[in-house]
């Protein structure tokens, strides 16, 4: 059964089945529906900022690498980075743990101090070399984890344990 039932706006009659809705509940299923919608639309927004920190796509310079190594074979990586906006940050890593290792430079002919390493003294049971200027890596920061891509795809994680 069709029926003429006048449009909301008073202009043209609307063509409704009885089966249908009323206006009356079309309206309210429409404001519902846009309610919904505007609500996640809402959301999404507010949690663009926290999941884009979550992880944050950085480049930084490698200013210092640091690797230390006993008779143990236990050994870390100490290291110095400018990141974004200049801000400087010491990282470490404890080798053992996961992704923990030297990174190498994209370009090593240009980085100094390449392979030179302090000879142990008579009493020293271990061994520390340190390169600089190891240029620009892209990165990934989630809070004090630092995740750096290298050459080769090594990725190579470290904990931010102050500044320099």
């Amino acid at each position: 059964m069709v029926g003429s039932v006048d449009a909301p706006c008073g202009c043209h009659p609307v063509q409704s089945r009885a089966t249908d809705l009323s206006v009356s509940e079309a309206r309210i299923k429409f404001r519902t529906r846009f309610d919904l919608r505007a609500a996640f639309l809402v959301s999404c927004v507010a949690m663009a900022p926290l999941s884009a920190y979550a992880g944050e796509k950085i480049t930084i310079e490698i200013v210092e690498l640091t690797f230390t190594v006993n008779s143990e074979s236990d050994g870390s990586v100490y290291g110095k980075a400018i990141l974004p906006g200049g801000s400087h940050a010491s990282f470490l890593c404890q080798m053992g743990e996961r992704q923990c290792d030297v990174i190498q430079s994209f370009t090593p002919g240009t980085s100094r101090g390449s392979g030179g390493c302090a000879t142990p003294t008579k009493n020293s049971t271990s061994v520390t070399c340190t390169t600089i200027d190891l240029g620009l890596f892209p990165a990934q920061r989630n809070g004090n984890e630092l995740l750096i891509h290298g050459p080769n795809k090594a990725k190579r994680r470290y904990r931010i344990v102050g500044s320099w």
